[in-house]
């Protein structure tokens, strides 16, 4: 096998079927996305412009290196894609350049790679990139569905994870999630956009075991800036933060097509109204009409009950994908409790609703952020864990909306 001459990656590549963690230390692996899985790996790099590289290594559990990386050169043909081996045979470095790799490289050298590209980017060994905090916002197409109590509630479970959480309130007509959890002192608000000081102040927040919530405007006259207002402070959240929640409202405008596409995982919510489902259908819709992956959308049912006719296969049927995790509907005890300012409260309750969201994030941190996955499954209160194994990373595994 070629070992001094083969050409390196010169910018962050995808990685596919490569654990960086025992070899660079879990910080360090976040600084890059990695994939055990070439089914979503594929789906991302879909998402993505052809320059940007993946390094394709034998650790996947659903398809070989040499059939993932034919897979990858038939969706493009220009990409750089690398097999990473210490194999010397040299019929399966044939074949493997025959599938379409560009390049087949060691193990040292992609990580002498990636260290060069992380010293290029100004990290040092071990350093998290401060890009890597992941942004999940919640849309829908019909008001009343529970955004705002979904968008606090998971907040919390985050924080109570350890996570540091920051809440983005994008709803700048009358948003209350100041409301729902103002009187909780493990939140602190701050105004989106205010003096540059907020940032070092927000930091100091989260760190300390707090979430930031952020309102976009308290004034719903000046609305429409929001959305700028979100696209400049965004990278600098991620910098700061391990996990962003975006809350937005049912009216749809420009600031919400800038929280789609901005986004790293657009959870569309839904109740058991019809007239809800066809709504988050339409903004499903919209959504990829103004140039959202659909590979980033997971989809939610709120306030699920037995007593409605309507379920979640139900849901999944019309919006024509896979399926749609639902939250079970708490009760009076959800309301009466947000009432009061204080999710941290509901979260000690035992409410079953609060149990769905815990295990509905973590299964879209297992999709979408699996570095953070395990932080969220240490805290669950084991007499509450109602799913098996496995179950968990299969709730948001395939339900990507059909293109």
């Amino acid at each position: 096998m070629k070992n001094g001459s083969s050409q390196r990656p010169s910018k962050a590549p995808i990685l596919c079927g490569i654990d960086l963690k025992q070899e660079l230390g879990a910080n360090q692996s976040r600084c890059f996305k990695c994939f055990e899985s070439g089914e979503k790996c594929r789906d991302y790099a879909d998402s993505l412009s052809s320059d940007v590289p993946i390094a394709v290594g034998n650790g996947m559990r659903d398809v070989s290196a040499l059939n993932m990386i034919a897979a990858l050169r038939k969706d493009s043909p220009n990409r750089e894609i690398y097999l990473v081996s210490e194999s010397d045979d040299e019929r399966y470095l044939s074949m493997a350049r025959e599938a379409g790799s560009s390049e087949i490289i060691s193990y040292d050298q992609l990580y002498s790679a990636l260290f060069d590209i992380q010293t290029a980017n100004g990290l040092s060994l071990g350093e998290t990139a401060g890009s890597q905090g992941i942004c999940l916002s919640f849309l829908s197409g019909r008001g009343g569905v529970g955004k705002s109590t979904l968008s606090v509630m998971f907040s919390a479970i985050s924080n109570d994870s350890g996570l540091k959480t920051v809440l983005v309130d994008m709803d700048s007509q009358f948003g209350d999630t100041s409301y729902l959890c103002g009187k909780d002192a493990n939140f602190r608000e701050f105004e989106l956009i205010d003096d540059p000081g907020n940032l070092d102040v927000i930091r100091k927040t989260v760190g300390s075991g707090k979430v930031a919530l952020l309102r976009s405007t308290s004034l719903p006259e000046f609305s429409d800036d929001a959305g700028d207002e979100f696209k400049e402070v965004l990278g600098k959240l991620r910098e700061i933060s391990e996990v962003i929640f975006v809350n937005t409202g049912s009216y749809w405008m420009g600031s919400h097509a800038d929280v789609a596409l901005e986004s790293d995982v657009c959870i569309f919510v839904m109740d058991q109204r019809p007239a809800s489902v066809n709504g988050c259908k339409e903004a499903m819709e919209l959504a990829i009409r103004i140039g959202t992956p659909a590979a980033k959308f997971a989809y939610l049912l709120n306030k699920s009950s037995q007593k409605n006719p309507i379920s979640s296969f139900d849901c999944a049927l019309t919006l024509g994908i896979d399926e749609v995790v639902q939250v079970s509907d708490g009760g009076a005890d959800v309301g009466e409790f947000l009432a009061l300012g204080n999710p941290s409260i509901l979260l000690e309750s035992g409410n079953r609703a609060v149990e769905d969201c815990r295990e509905a994030l973590e299964g879209l941190l297992v999709k979408f952020a699996p570095t953070l996955a395990p932080r969220l499954d240490a805290t669950r209160p084991r007499k509450s864990s109602r799913l098996k194994s496995g179950r968990i990373a299969r709730r948001f595994g395939n339900n990507v909306a059909a293109r």
